[in-house]
């Protein structure tokens, strides 16, 4: 059974662009595109990783981590956090990030990052 990504950003093109190469990397990818539809996923479907964005609509990145953290049903599900260079300081302060990757980022970086963060789950 494939292991699933939850991928939450509210740029579509970025999500359906890195779907396209996660799916071809033969993950399951599930994706949001705000902070709110990202935690009802999280909560539905119980994602194996999240790929999340810091600014998005509704509930941002910071908060919607901050949530995910508190909750016993997904506290464990790892995040990888996706930022502009004028939210680097920001990262620093958020807690329970396996890594973050600042835009515009080499796919390759993250497939590895993504590899090596699955295959210690296993």
């Amino acid at each position: 059974m494939p292991q699933k990504i939850l991928l939450t950003d509210d740029d579509k093109d970025l999500v359906e662009a890195m779907s396209v190469r996660l799916e071809r990397d033969g993950y399951t990818v599930l994706r949001a595109y705000d902070g709110d539809e990202c935690l009802d996923k999280a909560r539905a479907e119980l994602p194996d990783l999240i790929i999340m964005d810091v600014a998005m609509p509704k509930i941002d990145g910071y908060s919607a981590l901050k949530t995910l953290r508190t909750d016993k049903a997904i506290r464990h599900i790892p995040v990888i956090i996706l930022t502009a260079k004028d939210q680097m300081e920001d990262i620093f302060k958020m807690e329970g990030i396996k890594d973050f990757f600042v835009k515009p980022f080499e796919y390759d970086a993250v497939a590895r990052k993504v590899k090596s963060i699955l295959q210690k789950k296993q």
